[in-house]
């Protein structure tokens, strides 16, 4: 997947025109695309990966055992080929209720999840579990319109459909997550799902300072016996090169086998080597901090020792 763009996987093989479908596709269209595109430029400069969002919509309780493995093998191939250092989203109607943990181990999942869990909803705790992923909407203690993910049209079926799935590794940087219940939700013309947001805090981390590189001790080249060592070891070193250059089988039609980048990687690492050896590196001096006319009048007026 490429820098700020999404995935949306199996909209269901066999009615790919869906409500659902069409939703899904439309909110990443005008919503998600211009947010990732935002998080790319704040985390620019202080954060070497990537973010990855994958919008899915898993099929529904009536499709076969089949379509459930086939949504869950292509996710999860998706999944192995995001780097580990990416932050990570899935988000989407998993069609899966998941409740809350029930063991200390499983840490893919918070207490404050919503109903009981399903044989959906354990498939897909498997998955996070597996992929070392955190489900972000039992994560956070909210009444419960704000966990709600879907409304049946009546308003007398209510459950937790759409997750938020985020690497583990960014799980402290999670601020909140929870659901949005708009004025049409449940409506006969609004949707019955509900949005669900999350806030994440990403702390950016310090570009390292790169040292710059330290200079040859030129000055020496003042003394004559270090002149002509110099020259000496510069002429012997060219002319075992010029003698290994000539000694290579022209290819091509060329005068060498060499390509010119080869041969002015081989001039320039032997002129480094002769130099170094010949005048060394300079030392750097930590500067004192203030100006030199600062630095004459505490001398000035210094105690004298």
């Amino acid at each position: 997947m490429q820098r700020s763009t999404g995935n949306r996987v199996h909209a269901t093989e066999e009615d790919p025109e869906t409500p659902c479908a069409k939703c899904t596709r439309q909110i990443y269209k005008t919503c998600l695309s211009p947010a990732l595109e935002n998080l790319n430029r704040a985390l620019a400069r202080g954060y070497t990966g990537s973010n990855k969002l994958f919008a899915v919509y898993a099929p529904t309780r009536g499709s076969p055992e089949q379509a459930i493995d086939t949504f869950y093998a292509e996710l999860n191939e998706a999944v192995k080929k995001t780097p580990k250092r990416d932050l990570l989203i899935i988000g989407g109607d998993l069609n899966a209720h998941v409740g809350s943990r029930q063991a200390n181990g499983d840490r893919s999942l918070g207490i404050h999840g919503y109903g009981e869990r399903c044989e959906r909803g354990t498939r897909l705790v498997q998955f996070a579990q597996a992929n070392n992923l955190v489900i972000a909407n039992t994560l956070f203690r909210h009444k419960p319109s704000h966990v709600i993910t879907w409304r049946s049209r009546d308003g007398r079926t209510s459950s937790q459909l759409d997750y938020l799935l985020v690497s583990s590794r960014w799980r402290s940087s999670i601020q909140n997550c929870r659901a949005y219940r708009g004025p049409d939700t449940g409506s006969k013309g609004g949707s019955d799902h509900t949005l669900v947001k999350m806030s994440v805090k990403i702390r950016l981390v310090a570009c390292k300072r790169k040292e710059p590189p330290k200079r040859f001790d030129v000055a020496r080249l003042k003394d004559p016996t270090v002149v002509e060592q110099f020259r000496v070891q510069l002429s012997n070193r060219f002319t075992a090169l010029e003698h290994e250059h000539s000694n290579e089988s022209p290819e091509d039609g060329n005068s060498s086998g060499s390509s010119v980048n080869e041969d002015w990687q081989k001039f320039r690492n032997t002129l480094q080597e002769v130099a170094l050896e010949t005048l060394g590196r300079v030392k750097r001096k930590r500067r004192r901090r203030g100006s030199g006319y600062i630095r004459k009048l505490q001398k000035q007026f210094s105690p004298q020792s």
